[in-house]
């Protein structure tokens, strides 16, 4: 744990606030207020610190003055709760949320001490919550935290400078001082702030369990890698061979990225999303490595009739592998769940039924935000992080809420793992390449003010190794050893580029390593594109055209001669802003059904913020006209959709094409392309294209 204090401006006997009769105030979440007011009264008892208010929650009309009735300082401006009722209080107790709603209320009082428990809520200097601690007065300030940077360095500027303002200076000034990369800058930052000087004590106190409680018992971690099973491999292979395409051709943006890691993540956990899955418990768990995994230390852990905590963010999968358990161990009762939803008072009397049945197993079910934080369950001795978060700090915060003062046993903390079986695969997997990322995280965090969490570089960096992309590379022939970096991507014919597999090749292409290059005769060679085995087992295809040569889009039309094509997507947010791409799109789609045998359904995904030739509405209509007319007779039903908000770090260009294709026996199967600078591209002789085909799934 960390605490941040603001040093006294002059020495102080230990009794000194308590004499001069200033209540002290505690802020902290709402669901430590409990833990905070059984403490007291536990080690503090009156008159020690005399009469605690508790001013939260449905205590506040008591405190109210009598004209202001159910008013907000938030508001109406000025302070509706009245200080008199805690200026001779020993403790006042509250929570961030109330002093946001309050904030001139408490700021009518000098208080002797000021308490904010997990900080870290504070560390938004923009924020209302730290605008209303910012403008209280307090003779001592005390900051207590796990994590003083959570998210990024700033979070330390933020918090510290409610403790002590002015010490870290401007924010600005302090992001340019203090790079998350520099790491000497983070280490004279943390002599800074933990090194005392001469007649100072440090600003920030530092404790961890080894260094200062002797007689803890021992923490063991096991890392446990797993197998998966026949449905949860099948749908991660797809994943990477659709990465390992993107990233191989260079057509996926930042958004793209993002979004396939987030796949990853979730496919590693279960195939099936669990508001999908059917009613057959035991068969939902057996296609997951990591629920199977789970079960099988949870029967560990009742044979030895211990408890333990479960950590997963999932909602819906909460609720689920509660079922799971009640079942699989004949529980009377499911196990209980600690989440965002619980209220603080509820959560409070779950840990206390949990805390209060020692000698039998049982299982609390928590996310790793809501659950991982404040909470004191020494009765189990047993943490399992079934899904694990970027953060190593939010992981540690979880794991402490079993390791800490009063465990009498030692610990015992699951990593489940699932690994792919296919060799080629297997070190890549996602689950144990994120363990790597928040193992370096955890050490570097451990050692300085380092953030944890994981920045854009570390991710990109993860999305090349889940993606296979070290394994994908250009072996250039002698000859063309020195010819300039454009040769790769200049085709001779329309061919596609795919590995010499003995899978096949387009009809009628040449070899795929052929490329014309200067200085060789007028030879055709081109570089022989190398991908991952299992990209080259997909029979994915990627075609590269420079400005000037001819487009590849007989071949991809080709791929879909004769098929009954049930809907075609496009995803892309500049499909209708111009009159070209508009044209473009209703181009491909009537070509497209002119070799298909039917096309049922199409929709446009767009953006309605990309800037375009006309307002929204106008593009539409023009959009829904020149497709009515482009299809006359029965043409197929169109869907014209806005894209949905998406965050800052989606990227605004990801373009993708999803054709749905009525295979055999009614089976709908979905083939991928993915298209750099859109379809557009594909008629544009002008632009560089690269496409990329993925056929659906091959396991």
């Amino acid at each position: 744990g960390i605490s941040l204090t603001s040093p006294p401006t002059c020495p102080r006997r230990r009794d000194h606030l308590r004499r001069s009769r200033a209540p002290f105030l505690i802020v902290a979440p709402t669901g430590l207020l409990g833990t905070w007011q059984a403490e007291i009264e536990k080690h503090l008892q009156d008159p020690r610190l005399g009469p605690l208010v508790p001013a939260f929650g449905g205590n506040l009309k008591l405190l109210r003055e009598e004209d202001t009735l159910r008013a907000r300082d938030i508001e109406t401006g000025k302070a509706s709760l009245d200080a008199a009722n805690w200026r001779d209080a020993g403790v006042v107790l509250t929570t961030y949320e109330t002093l946001r709603d309050y904030h001139f209320s408490f700021a009518r009082t000098r208080f002797g001490l000021i308490i904010y428990d997990e900080i870290q809520k504070l560390k938004n200097p923009a924020s209302q919550m730290t605008r209303a601690a910012k403008a209280l007065n307090a003779e001592f300030t005390l900051g207590m935290t796990g994590t003083p940077v959570e998210n990024r360095l700033q979070d330390l500027w933020s918090i510290m400078d409610i403790i002590a303002p002015g010490l870290l200076g401007a924010s600005r000034d302090f992001e340019k001082k203090h790079p998350a990369d520099d790491r000497e800058a983070l280490a004279r930052l943390k002599s800074q702030l933990m090194d005392p000087s001469a007649g100072r004590p440090s600003y920030v106190l530092r404790r961890l369990k080894s260094d200062a409680l002797e007689g803890m018992p021992a923490k063991h971690v096991h890392a446990l890698e797993a197998e998966m099973p026949p449905v949860q491999a099948a749908a991660y292979h797809d994943l990477v061979v659709r990465a390992a395409a993107a990233s191989t051709a260079g057509t996926l943006g930042k958004g793209g990225m993002l979004s396939i890691l987030a796949n990853m993540r979730g496919v590693s956990l279960h195939p099936t999303d669990p508001r999908e899955a059917g009613e057959d418990l035991d068969t939902y768990a057996k296609d997951s490595a990591r629920l199977s995994q789970t079960l099988a230390i949870l029967e560990r852990v009742a044979q030895a009739r211990e408890k333990a905590l479960v950590f997963v963010e999932d909602l819906a999968m909460q609720e689920r592998l509660a079922g799971l358990i009640q079942q699989k161990f004949a529980l009377p009762v499911r196990p209980s769940r600690i989440n965002g939803a619980v209220p603080g008072l509820k959560r409070q009397a779950l840990v206390e039924a949990f805390q209060s049945r020692p000698g039998c197993f049982d299982v609390m079910i928590l996310s790793p935000r809501a659950g991982g934080v404040g909470l004191t369950l020494t009765a189990a001795n047993h943490v399992i992080h079934l899904s694990r978060w970027w953060n190593p700090a939010v992981e540690d915060q979880a794991t402490d809420r079993v390791f800490r003062i009063g465990q009498t046993r030692d610990v015992h903390v699951y990593l489940p793992m699932a690994v792919h079986p296919d060799p080629a695969i297997r070190s890549s997997s996602f689950d144990l390449r994120l363990n790597a990322l928040i193992e370096r995280k955890r050490k570097l965090t451990r050692d300085l003010f380092f953030p944890p969490d994981a920045s854009e570089s570390e991710l990109g960096e993860l999305f090349r190794e889940v993606s296979l992309e070290s394994d994908a590379h250009s072996e250039p022939s002698a000859a063309q050893s020195h010819a300039n970096d454009e040769a790769i991507t200049r085709t001779a014919d329309r061919s596609p580029v795919i590995p010499d597999t003995g899978l096949g090749r387009t009809s009628g292409s040449e070899p795929a390593n052929a490329v014309a290059t200067p200085g060789t005769g007028g030879q055709t060679q081109r570089p022989t594109l190398r991908l991952p085995r299992p990209v080259a087992e997909a029979r994915v295809k990627i075609w590269r055209t420079a400005p000037g040569e001819a487009r590849p889009t007989n071949e991809i039309l080709a791929l879909f001669d004769h098929r009954h094509i049930v809907q075609v997507t496009i995803r892309d947010p500049y499909a209708i802003a111009t009159n070209a791409a508009r044209r473009s799109q209703i181009r491909f789609l009537r070509e497209l059904k002119d070799r298909a045998n039917a096309l049922e359904s199409v929709m446009i995904e767009y953006a309605p913020e990309a800037d375009g030739d006309q307002d929204e509405m106008t593009c539409r209509r023009d959009f829904g006209s020149s497709f009515a007319s482009a299809f006359p007779g029965a043409a197929p039903k169109l869907i014209l959709a806005r894209r949905s908000k998406r965050s800052r770090d989606d990227d605004f260009h990801d373009r993708f094409v999803e054709i749905d294709v009525r295979h055999a026996a009614g089976a709908t199967k979905r083939h991928e392309l993915t298209i750099g600078r859109g379809i557009e591209a594909l008629y544009n002789e002008r632009r560089q294209c690269t496409v990329t085909y993925v056929p659906p799934g091959v396991l």
